[in-house]
């Protein structure tokens, strides 16, 4: 969950974007409700290019990529093949906001026998 990191392509170079509580509370104050996207994106079929251009702009701009949702939008509008490697990473992305559950195996007591 926080203090976790993606790594983001723009434009031919690479950019570690953090996960941290304070890039949560920035897009939320500006408008991303995350777990609202986060269930737009994992509905399946093709989400909002808006949505996606959105939180792929915060990312970025986590990760020192000065880049604007209109930049987004417009790089998935005029490359629609290309688009699904930006969807596919924004919906990874936005998933590493909510924590990790464990597995019943790893979470479990072990109790010791007499």
């Amino acid at each position: 969950m926080f203090n976790d990191s993606v790594k983001l392509k723009w434009k031919g170079k690479e950019y570690t974007c953090p996960i941290t509580m304070n890039l949560a509370k920035a897009m939320e104050k500006g408008g991303v409700n995350i777990l609202a996207t986060a269930i737009e994106l994992d509905n399946g079929g093709i989400p909002k290019v808006t949505v996606v251009a959105e939180v792929y702009s915060w990312l970025l701009g986590a990760g020192g990529c000065d880049v604007s949702e209109e930049e987004v939008y417009i790089s998935i509008m005029s490359s629609p093949g290309k688009s699904t490697e930006l969807v596919t990473s924004a919906k990874y992305a936005i998933n590493l906001f909510f924590p990790k559950f464990e597995s019943p195996e790893r979470s479990e007591k072990k109790v010791k026998k007499d």
